[in-house]
């Protein structure tokens, strides 16, 4: 992730997720001879009691759970808490697998909850709404571009059109979590659909960034050029070949480096998204366009100076772009430039 996003955690988006903890919980985890309906909190009678398919479900699974051992009743309640501490697991923390939860989880539980999100969420009787909160999300964090990769714009809301949310942890293996909002994430629909689609953050014990963590994400991303590009570059900027006529940048020609404290995460990441393969292809789109920009103020400051040069065109963008990292792909421009300034060819040129 390139940056985190703040929630909005008193949202009546999250209703739905108190009614879920409370049927798994308190109704189905202690299931006996006792009617199931004189469990239910009456703050959640008007929901059940509102829709039929919802309220025969749950007695269904009630029943299931009825023929279940005390222990096995435990397993579901402790998964269904170990399965909602989304930022606990991301940093490593194991969660419980269907495989080694009762049976009824994966027929009977699991569907239900994905009919939660996909159904229930959008019915009147239903506190929260998708679209007015991702309107307080991007109230709250002004993100005008995708928080994952950076260069997709973002909808604000405005025009009742909005991101789609990734289940971050994917609700086909932990259907606890489907309608839980601290694991329903903003992304473009390249990073969403064309990426991670089903993928798994937390496949086999890995790390993996929380997306609406409190402490920032600290990246360093660095850029080399293969030769082959770099004369290609400087046939389209020195020799002025229209861009058009020059070898298309390839996404091994330009390598990208991502370093942090935070490793593991960052590999996790591109594995989910292809982040580095991205930020290479889009490096070589803007990479002749803003080296023609350098070169006509490199020329317009050496009209003015003599003694200027190729370095300081280059330093000036730099500093210019730094403090906008978030702001037209300044975030890869930075390092292209820095690696643009190890071009000997371009430089022995300008100067």
């Amino acid at each position: 992730m390139l940056r985190t996003i703040t929630p909005k955690a008193n949202d009546p988006i999250f209703g739905l997720q108190k009614l879920a903890e409370h049927i798994v919980c308190d109704l189905w985890c202690e299931a006996d001879e006792n009617d199931c309906l004189s469990k239910l909190k009456m703050e959640h009678e008007t929901i059940v009691n509102a829709y039929g398919w919802l309220k025969d479900e749950i007695l269904s699974i009630y029943e299931r759970c009825e023929g279940l051992s005390p222990v096995e009743l435990l397993k579901i309640k402790q998964a269904f808490h170990q399965n909602n501490d989304i930022e606990e697991l991301c940093n490593g923390k194991p969660p419980v697998y269907l495989d080694n939860l009762p049976a009824v989880v994966e027929d009977k539980m699991k569907p239900l909850f994905v009919k939660f999100y996909e159904e229930l969420l959008e019915r009147a009787k239903v506190d929260g709404d998708k679209l007015e909160y991702y309107e307080a999300l991007y109230k709250a964090n002004r993100f005008h571009n995708c928080t994952c990769c950076g260069f997709m714009k973002f909808d604000t809301g405005q025009l009742e059109r909005r991101e789609a949310y990734d289940h971050y942890l994917p609700k086909s293996k932990y259907p606890f979590a489907s309608i839980n909002f601290k694991n329903l994430v903003p992304l473009c629909y390249k990073c969403n659909s064309d990426q991670k689609k089903d993928k798994d953050p937390i496949e086999g014990g890995r790390k993996a960034f929380y997306p609406f963590r409190t402490q920032p994400i600290n990246l360093e991303i660095s850029t080399t050029l293969s030769s082959e590009f770099v004369n290609s570059l400087y046939d389209s900027v020195v020799n002025d070949i229209d861009e058009i006529d020059t070898v298309p940048p390839k996404i091994k020609d330009i390598e990208i480096t991502i370093t942090s404290v935070e490793q593991e995460q960052v590999e996790t990441w591109n594995d989910l998204f292809r982040i580095r393969a991205r930020f290479s292809e889009t490096t070589g789109q803007f990479s002749f366009r803003l080296l023609r920009k350098m070169s006509r103020h490199f020329r317009s400051e050496k009209d003015k100076n003599s003694s200027w040069n190729y370095i300081q065109t280059l330093d000036h963008y730099i500093d210019e772009f730094k403090p906008d990292p978030d702001l037209d792909e300044n975030y890869l421009k930075i390092p292209f430039l820095n690696a643009a300034k190890k071009c000997d060819s371009l430089i022995e040129v300008y100067g």
